[in-house]
C-alpha cells in the first residue's frame, strides 16, 4: 500500500462597516469651513499635500471596521494500512474598530482533535494623533506574555518605546 497525505483548508470571513460611537467628536474648525483663508493663495505643492491628506482621510473612513473569520484545517497522513494520523484545527479571528481611535482584536487556535484551546490573544490599539499605543496579551497553556509599545507613526523606527514580559 502506498503512503499519502491529504490536506483541506477552508475560510469563512464576514466583514462590514458599522457605526461606532464618537465619544469625543472633533469640533468644527470655523476657519476651514467658512473659507476664511479663501483670499490667500496656496502654491501647487501645498494644494497637493492638502488634497492628499483629505483623500487619505476619506480612504480611512471607507475601510471595513469589523471582521470575523473562521479557518478550519484538516490534514491526514496514511503511512500504512493500519496507521491513519489526522489533525483538525479551527482558528477564529475577530477585530473591531470601536471608535475613531480604538481598535480591539481577539484570536484563538482550537485543536478539534483534542477539543483543546491551544492559544488565544487579545490586542488593543489606540491612535494618538501621530503616536500609536499597542498592547497584546497572549496565552498558550501555562505560557503567557504581553507586549506594550508606544511609537511615532511618522518615524516608527526612530521613536519607539516598548516593554514586554512572559512566564514559562
Amino acid at each position: 500500500m502506498t503512503d499519502w497525505t491529504l490536506g483541506l483548508s477552508s475560510t469563512l470571513t464576514f466583514s462590514g462597516d458599522a457605526n461606532y460611537i464618537d465619544y469625543f467628536p472633533i469640533s468644527e474648525n470655523k476657519f476651514e469651513t467658512s473659507n476664511f483663508f479663501a483670499s490667500d493663495t496656496l502654491t501647487t505643492e501645498e494644494e497637493n499635500v492638502i488634497n492628499t491628506i483629505k483623500e487619505m482621510d476619506e480612504l480611512e473612513k471607507s475601510k471595513k471596521n469589523w471582521s470575523l473569520s473562521f479557518k478550519h484545517s484538516y490534514k491526514t497522513n496514511r503511512t500504512s494500512y493500519e496507521n491513519n494520523d489526522y489533525s483538525s484545527d479551527l482558528r477564529i479571528n475577530l477585530s473591531a474598530k470601536i471608535s475613531r481611535n480604538w481598535t480591539v482584536a481577539y484570536d484563538n487556535y482550537i485543536n478539534l482533535e483534542t477539543d483543546e484551546l491551544v492559544s488565544h490573544s487579545f490586542t488593543i490599539t489606540r491612535d494618538l494623533h501621530c503616536w500609536k499605543v499597542f498592547f497584546r496579551y497572549t496565552q498558550q497553556g501555562d505560557y503567557w506574555n504581553y507586549r506594550f509599545q508606544l511609537f511615532n507613526i511618522e518615524l516608527p523606527d526612530a521613536l519607539k518605546f516598548r516593554t514586554s514580559d512572559h512566564k514559562r
